[in-house]
């Protein structure tokens, strides 16, 4: 039982260092937007300002997101009785029932631990989300997916360790299957 609800805020240094790393990300994007010659050799000049696009947007999101998380006490994940408040990221909140969890698990990208929770039926927590939420999640994990991601950057703790933790939970808030009855023997 959860006596209060636990909250996880954002990693303030992660965030800081998020800042430098999109603002170097934007500027290679400015260079391959404003560039008059090719870039490399292997890369047409007609893609360069694609790519350079593609760079500003992926940094201008980050930064929103970092300084979201900077200047607002949103946390990035609660834990209660009931289930998981999830604010990873710039869109609104999302809450997850306990027994809407079908798994909670990590897993690696690119050197870091993300917190990977499969949900029973997405659509089901998706209905509840705003309309915006929808579609930023149908764009960015594709219709195909029934978990939701926590990255480090979200949260103030070791993800392995909170993962961990949060396994414990689950198990003690989800009913137990009913065993299936014994065979009749004739």
């Amino acid at each position: 039982m959860i006596d209060e609800p636990i909250v996880y805020g954002a990693s303030r240094t992660r965030m800081i260092f998020g800042l430098f790393f999109c603002g170097a990300v934007g500027a290679i994007g400015v260079r391959f937007v404003t560039a008059t010659v090719s870039l490399h050799p292997l890369l047409p000049l007609s893609l360069q300002p694609v790519i350079g696009g593609g760079c500003i947007l992926f940094a201008a999101y980050q930064v929103a997101f970092c300084l979201m998380k900077l200047f607002t006490n949103r946390p990035g994940l609660i834990v209660d009785d009931t289930g998981l408040t999830i604010g990873a990221n710039i869109l609104p909140a999302r809450f997850v029932c306990w027994d809407e969890i079908a798994r909670i698990s990590t897993k690696r990208l690119m050197g870091s631990s993300i917190l990977e929770i499969t949900l029973h039926d997405r659509d089901a927590v998706l209905k509840r989300a705003g309309p915006l939420s929808v579609f930023v999640d149908r764009i960015r994990i594709g219709a195909n997916t029934t978990s939701i991601n926590v990255p480090p950057v979200a949260v103030d703790t070791d993800i392995d360790a909170l993962a961990e933790r949060l396994k414990a939970f689950h198990k003690s808030k989800t009913p137990k299957p009913a065993s299936p009855p014994a065979p009749k023997t004739i």
